[in-house]
Formats: structure tokens, C-alpha cells, sequence
């Protein structure tokens, strides 16, 4: 067996019909950050009053309890090639127009996933072997962003189980991968006021629940809690407007814009008041201000949403 290294980690989707039935890949990511995920399989020691021999009061055997594969990964996001990803980590897409197109992504009920990692390369350039994980949910997801560098996805994931690892496979990829770069982005509007923020960072917590029954080792399809959405940005303190909308508990929308030609992502915040502003001082530096707002429903929005205006006739189109 050859040494491993992380060049040429890669990471591909594809949407299941039936939770835990795996399918092809449909949608490979051209810039996986990081990726870490197992089957997570986890046995204890039978706890019986009878010992190993002797007087080591050791157990004598152990048992399965169960496997509840998980794991991380973080991407860059693209303006063409995100959108199967951002249903997946949302819920929910929709799209009009006639080119260009608008797709938008809003909190609704998770499907599940097949996903396939495929582990880098070893030293002589191979493809590492592949795992591909089927039921796959995200159940939490971050986008964030700060000036003079890139936005990033981020996410959690369970899976039902995974297929023994294999001889990888040849991904391949779509068209167009224009990053979402910082200086890109215009200012954040929130209960129409325009702030010229530092950096953001959206977070869905969809707030999965295991289902552990008798008769499996795996968990049912998780069933979905209460989502908790919030939306952070820090800024260069000069006025107090958001505190005193913070003290005067002030409900409002907010959106950022990122715009490259065409092409454009936005951010909705819906229905978001300001739960916390902290502003620490510790040196002769620019005092930030940090605002943490929680967002929720109101019937018709839920939340938030992601908006993507690009060329793909597609929502999920790779």
C-alpha cells in the first residue's frame, strides 16, 4: 500500500429517490477544503458479572451497539456549480427566468444524499480509494466570508451507512467554477439601513433527531426539530443604530449581494432581530461590533434563503 497525501480529495453527490438507497453521482465539487467522515462503528464490552479468569475483573467478550456514520466537509462555493450542494444543505429550490436564470434555495425538509469521498493521492499521483456513504443529511450548514478572502461552505453530515471502500472512479465536472470572492460583495441591508460589514457567517441548524430502532443497527431517517437560523456579521463600530434596534427588539429582513458580471449570489435574512451586539474593547484599535440576529418564519419565508442568478437553466445542475 502506497503513503496517502490530501491532493486531489474529492467529493460528489447525488439526490436518492428512497433514504439509505444508494445512487450514482450526478455532482462532482471542484474545490473540497476539507473532508472528514466514518462509518463510525462503535461496540462496547458485555456487561456481565462474569470476568475474565483471574482477579482482573476484565470483560470477556463485547457487542455491537450500532453505526452512525458522520463526518464534515467545507468548499468553496462557485456561482455555477453550487447547486445541488446549496438544495442539500437548504431544503428546498426553485427556478425562473430565461437565462439568466434564478434559483433560489430556502429552509425546507432535508432529502438525503448518496455521497462518494474519495481519499487524495498517493505519492506517485493514484487516486486514493473511494467511500461512498449512502442517506446522507446535512444537518448543519455555515456560509461565511470576510474581506479580502473567499466564501466558504461549510457542513455537517450523518449518514445511514457506507459501502466498503474501493478503487476510486473518474469524477467529472461542469463547466464555469468563478469563485465568490470578498471584494465582490456590497454592503449588508438590514430594516433598511445599509452597513459596510467586515465579514459574515449564515448558519442553518436544521436540528436533525437520530431514530435508533430494534432491529437495525442504523439510525430511521432522522426526524427534524425546531431550525435555529442566525446570521453574524461583524462591522467597524461608528454608529448605534444597531444597538438601539437591538434594545428596541426591531424585526426586519436583511440581504447581502454578491455580484460578478451576470452573476450574482444574495443572502435573506427574514423576519431577523438583533439578539446580541458585542462591541469589546481592549486596545487603541477600530472598536468591531458584532451582531448576532436570529431568524424565523412568518408563514410564508422561513428564515432565509440563497439566492443564485447565473446560466444554468437548472436549480441543481453541476
Amino acid at each position: 500500500m502506497a503513503v496517502k497525501t490530501g491532493r486531489n480529495t474529492q467529493v460528489g453527490i447525488g439526490a436518492e429517490s428512497t433514504h439509505g438507497t444508494a445512487v450514482s453521482i450526478t455532482n462532482w465539487f471542484p474545490h473540497v477544503l476539507s473532508v472528514e467522515g466514518s462509518r463510525n462503528a462503535t461496540f462496547k464490552p458485555v456487561p456481565s458479572l462474569r470476568t475474565s479468569s483471574g482477579g482482573s475483573g476484565a470483560a470477556r467478550s463485547f457487542f455491537q451497539e450500532r453505526e452512525a456514520p458522520s463526518g464534515t466537509l467545507s468548499i468553496l462555493p462557485t456561482f455555477e456549480n453550487t447547486g445541488l450542494w446549496l438544495k442539500a444543505f437548504m431544503g428546498d429550490s426553485a427556478s425562473t427566468g430565461a437565462g439568466p436564470y434564478t434559483h433560489t434555495y430556502t429552509k425546507g425538509i432535508l432529502e438525503s444524499y448518496t455521497m462518494e469521498i474519495i481519499r487524495g493521492t498517493d505519492l506517485a499521483g493514484s487516486l486514493g480509494t473511494a467511500e461512498t456513504f449512502e442517506g446522507v443529511k446535512f444537518g448543519k450548514f455555515r456560509l461565511r466570508g470576510r474581506a479580502g478572502g473567499l466564501v466558504e461552505a461549510m457542513a455537517d453530515w450523518t449518514a445511514e451507512t457506507a459501502a466498503s471502500r474501493t478503487t476510486a472512479g473518474s469524477p467529472s465536472y461542469g463547466s464555469g467554477a468563478s469563485l465568490i470572492r470578498g471584494w465582490k460583495a456590497g454592503q449588508f441591508t438590514w430594516n433598511s439601513v445599509n452597513y459596510t460589514i467586515n465579514d459574515f457567517e449564515l448558519s442553518v441548524d436544521h436540528s436533525l433527531i437520530d431514530r435508533l430502532q430494534l432491529g437495525s443497527l442504523f439510525s430511521a431517517v432522522p426526524a427534524e426539530g425546531q431550525p435555529v437560523i442566525k446570521f453574524r456579521v461583524t462591522l467597524d463600530y461608528d454608529v448605534d443604530t444597531p444597538y438601539t434596534a437591538h434594545v428596541a427588539g426591531t424585526q426586519a429582513d436583511g440581504s447581502l449581494v454578491f455580484t460578478d458580471g451576470s452573476q450574482s449570489l444574495t443572502i435573506n435574512v427574514q423576519n431577523a432581530w438583533i439578539d446580541k451586539v458585542g462591541e469589546p474593547i481592549s486596545g487603541h484599535d477600530v472598536i468591531k461590533q458584532t451582531l448576532d440576529l436570529v431568524c424565523i418564519g412568518d408563514g410564508t419565508d422561513h428564515g432565509a434563503s440563497i439566492v443564485v442568478v447565473n446560466g444554468n437553466s437548472s436549480a441543481t445542475a453541476n
